[in-house]
């Protein structure tokens, strides 16, 4: 019986554990896409392909939106992101400063948590 307990506990210990390490995991590759897109979108010059340029943006932010609720991201956080901008206007710059800052802002929050 003691020991039936004793590897229930060892079990629970370490799914929590290995949560913890996931979520600390997606909260990384948020940081690498937050750099992303500040050097490949945001500080592209203005006169790149605009159809490049819509393709990396829609691939940020597909990729973006995949890894948020994976490293704890709230519904509202999420949904908050995928409206902000006007979506299609690569020439849009603020759009993107917009996005980064939300994406700031639930990185910050995130790692106040863990």
């Amino acid at each position: 019986m003691e020991f039936g307990v004793a590897l229930l506990i060892i079990l629970v210990v370490l799914a929590v554990l290995s949560l913890c390490w996931m979520r600390r995991y997606y909260r990384q590759n948020l940081v690498f896409m937050r750099g992303i897109a500040v050097h490949m979108i945001q500080n592209r010059p203005p006169t790149d392909d605009a159809a490049r340029i819509q393709q990396n943006v829609n691939w940020w932010e597909t990729e973006v939106l995949k890894i948020l609720p994976r490293a704890g991201a709230k519904s509202d956080e999420i949904a908050r992101f995928a409206r902000c901008g006007a979506a299609g206007n690569v020439y849009h710059r603020g759009m993107i400063a917009q996005k980064i800052a939300r994406l700031d802002a639930i990185i910050d929050r995130l790692e106040g948590e863990a």
